[in-house]
C-alpha cells in the first residue's frame, strides 16, 4: 500500500504549476479581509464607507471575513450600481448612484471595459497597455457629491467609521470632500499608484503625506495591479489607523 503524503512533493507541485495552480499552507493572516476584519474589531469600527464599490467585491470580502457591522456602498457607474443594489440588505446599504469627489457638480465618468477601472479621469497608456480590457468603452453623466454630503444620513452619532476608497486616481479629490468624516474616522484604506495611471491623479508620495498629516499610520499593505508584461507592481492598497486610536475631535 502506498500512503499519500499530506505535503505535496516537488513533482506534484510542478504538475499543479503546469495547470496554473499552487498549494500553500493555509494561514488566516494571509487573507487581507480576515486581517482587515480583525483590525476593525480592534478599533471597534461599526460602520464601513465603501467608496467605489463596483459590484460589491470589497463588501462581500468583509462579510465573508465575518465583519458584523454596517457597510454603506457608493458607486457611480449605472450597470454596476444596479447589480450592487440587488445585494443590499439591512446591514449593507447601497447609497443613491453618485460619483464622490470634492464637491457637488455634474461630471462624466469614463466606463471601463472591465467596469472596476472606470474613472472620472482620463486613463493613461501605462494602465491600458498593462490591462487592455480596462480601456474605456462608454461615458455616463452622473452627479458628483462630496463624501461629507453623500454619507451624512448614514452615519450615526455613535458610529466608529472606517473609510475605504477605490476611486481610480481620484483619491485626493475624495479626501478633500471628506473633512468631517476624516476628523472622526478610525481608519482608512487607499489605493496607491507607483507610477501615473490616470491623468491628473495624485502621486503615491503626495497621498501618503496627506494621510500622515491627518494623523494616521500604516498598518498593512497588499499588492494589487501588476503589469503582466514585466510583473512590475503598478498599484497597491494600504490600510491606516489613527495614531493612538480615537478621533481628532
Amino acid at each position: 500500500m502506498t500512503l499519500l503524503s499530506p505535503v505535496p512533493t516537488r513533482a506534484a507541485k510542478k504538475l499543479l504549476h503546469s495547470f496554473g495552480m499552487d498549494v500553500l499552507r493555509y494561514s488566516p493572516a494571509a487573507n487581507e479581509f480576515i486581517r482587515l476584519a480583525r483590525y476593525l474589531q480592534l478599533h471597534q469600527v461599526s460602520l464601513v464607507l465603501d467608496v467605489g464599490a463596483n459590484i460589491g467585491q470589497f463588501a462581500e470580502g468583509l462579510r465573508a471575513a465575518e465583519f458584523p457591522g454596517k457597510i454603506v456602498s457608493f458607486e457611480p457607474v449605472c450597470e454596476a450600481h444596479n447589480i450592487l443594489a440587488q445585494k443590499a440588505d439591512a446591514k449593507w446599504i447601497v447609497a443613491p448612484r453618485a460619483a464622490i469627489g470634492a464637491g457637488a457638480e455634474q461630471v462624466e465618468i469614463n466606463v471601463a471595459g472591465n467596469s472596476y477601472s472606470s474613472s472620472v479621469l482620463p486613463m493613461l497608456e501605462s494602465h491600458s497597455g498593462a490591462a487592455p480590457n480596462s480601456a474605456y468603452v462608454a461615458r455616463e453623466t452622473v452627479t458628483m457629491l462630496s463624501l461629507d454630503e453623500a454619507a451624512k444620513d448614514f452615519i450615526g452619532t455613535r458610529d466608529t467609521v472606517f473609510l475605504k476608497l477605490d476611486v481610480q486616481g481620484f483619491e485626493a479629490q475624495v479626501l478633500a470632500g471628506a473633512e468631517e468624516i476624516l476628523s472622526r474616522a478610525a481608519g482608512l484604506r487607499l489605493e496607491f499608484s507607483l507610477l501615473p495611471l490616470y491623468e491628473g491623479s495624485a502621486s503615491a508620495e503626495c497621498l501618503l503625506e496627506r494621510v500622515r498629516s491627518l494623523g494616521f499610520e500604516c498598518w498593512d499593505m497588499e499588492g494589487g495591479f501588476r503589469d503582466p508584461r514585466n510583473y512590475r507592481l503598478l498599484q497597491f492598497d494600504a490600510v491606516f489607523f489613527r495614531e493612538g486610536g480615537g478621533s481628532r475631535n
